[in-house]
């Protein structure tokens, strides 16, 4: 290894990371996430939630970060047609808002890990993300895919740059994104790029010519079917949800769903498949 990666290598190792978990309230699976991050690094929950305030604050020893859309008006006013005040939703698409949000207001960071409220890891979450201390990719996710002409996320994709679109997708119910990638999508949605944040992140990243690297080539953490449009079978999926995590140890599994969702989400994908099968969509 060169001087020069040696150098960036020990500058990386060096960066400042948060954890931050994305979930609506600090319930068990926070506070189990608070535990293993104790003495091993910064934690934070992150709420978004537009019938209430937007708050900053230490709860049962946890910081806990609660934006709504007045927040995301800071600093997104004038990102139509991302965002705005009216006749918008954060879902599905625009979550990466408050991600975005969150890295402008926490300057000190290298580098953020981001993780929604049904992901799962079967070890412990600390030491899997000090297996990519080493790596200052500007984006690590997971399922980075191409995809056909049936994934609708693509047709929400707006850009002023003619034939941007990347031609690969991916999946982020878990991931990490440095600061200087974070910043870069806030101009280019200020600047009238938009889309569902799984094609609008690796257009503009990949159009500004930024590293964007699957969690599995650096370490095997997670099981997929990229080539199915659900991605399933595997632990890290989209559909079908799940009642629990599985028994194979230091795997991520997503969506783990509780009983109630899970029974809703199941009943909604069989009456889907019925409709198909007879013929009506």
């Amino acid at each position: 290894m060169s001087d020069t990666a040696n150098k960036s290598s020990e500058q990386h190792q060096n960066s400042k990371v948060c954890f931050v978990l994305f979930s609506r309230a600090i319930d068990k699976n926070a506070k189990n996430l608070a535990r293993q991050f104790d003495g091993n690094g910064d934690f934070c929950v992150l709420t978004y939630d537009d019938t209430g305030e937007a708050n900053d604050e230490i709860d049962d020893g946890i910081r806990h970060v609660v934006y709504n859309r007045r927040s995301l008006n800071t600093v997104f006013t004038g990102c139509a047609p991302k965002f705005a005040m009216e006749n918008w939703a954060i879902m599905p698409g625009n979550l990466d808002l408050a991600h975005l949000l969150f890295v402008n207001q926490n300057q000190d960071y290298d580098y953020f890990w981001f993780c929604e409220d049904d992901v799962r890891y079967t070890g412990d979450m600390s030491s899997l993300i000090r297996k990519f201390e080493h790596h200052n990719d500007a984006l690590l996710a997971t399922n980075y895919r191409g995809y056909g002409p049936e994934w609708w996320p693509q047709n929400s994709y707006v850009s002023p740059v003619e034939a941007s679109m990347s031609d690969k997708s991916v999946f982020l119910p878990f991931f990490r994104i440095s600061k200087k990638a974070a910043h870069i999508l806030i101009k280019a949605y200020a600047n009238g790029w938009s889309g569902h944040h799984e094609i609008s992140w690796p257009s503009v990243l990949r159009y500004n010519k930024l590293a964007i690297t699957d969690l599995n080539s650096i370490t095997k953490c997670y099981t997929s079917s990229p080539e199915v449009m659900g991605m399933g079978p595997g632990t890290f999926i989209y559909m079908p949800p799940k009642l629990f995590a599985g028994f194979e140890k230091n795997m991520l599994y997503h969506p783990v769903k509780p009983f109630q969702e899970y029974k809703k989400r199941k009943w909604f994908r069989m009456k889907k498949n019925i409709k198909k099968a007879i013929g009506r969509n």
